[in-house]
């Protein structure tokens, strides 16, 4: 069994960085830490990448899109999450999922919290070494 390769701060930056992350009451800035990334045997051509998103009290992310899936897992607090196809947000607490298919336009992504910070496992599937993330034009 091939192990996961780790990948390293600079290319979690890479990821993120077109992406000005803003903070809407707060003034900490949302922290994305890589754990993993591989491309599976199983799924020529593909990849995936696992990252911890840390979301300070009433951060949030600016709208987006993710060329490929998207499984979201609430690991502490609270997330609220919208897709532009859903008609309201949704609050998803710890322990409970979401599904983001390709090339959804994800338009909220905010800890609704004003005191306690959130904690997201994100794992995107996509085309070996693709873009995992595509900001919205500003």
């Amino acid at each position: 069994m091939k192990p996961y390769r780790k990948i390293n701060g600079l290319l979690a930056l890479g990821l993120f960085a077109a992406m000005s992350v803003t903070s809407t009451l707060s003034a900490q800035e949302i922290a994305i830490q890589p754990l993993f990334s591989d491309a599976p045997g199983d799924l020529s051509g593909k990849q995936m990448t696992v990252v911890e998103v840390t979301v300070p009290p009433g951060a949030s992310m600016p709208g987006h899109r993710h060329p490929g899936s998207v499984f979201g897992y609430v690991l502490e607090g609270s997330m609220q999450h919208q897709l532009a196809a859903e008609s309201e947000p949704t609050i998803y607490q710890a322990g409970q999922t979401w599904f983001e298919p390709p090339d959804a336009h994800h338009i909220v992504f905010k800890n609704p919290s004003d005191s306690e910070t959130a904690r997201v496992l994100a794992v995107l599937f996509g085309d070996k070494d693709a873009e995992l993330v595509i900001p919205d034009a500003q």
